[in-house]
């Protein structure tokens, strides 16, 4: 990944679908570039949330 995508500096795993109001409490400059879920436990509500 380091040596692919440069641009992404950090990355948060573990995006559980219903917990995206966690995001909202991260300060603009310190949210990750990428984030990451399991396929599994994604929900179309938070796919639809991630590309508003």
């Amino acid at each position: 990944m380091e040596y692919r995508h440069p641009e992404v500096r950090t990355v948060l795993e573990g995006f559980v679908a219903g917990k995206e109001w966690t995001y909202r409490l991260m300060p603009v400059h310190m949210r990750p570039d990428l984030l990451s879920s399991f396929a599994a436990t994604t929900v179309e509500a938070q796919v639809a949330w991630l590309r508003k």
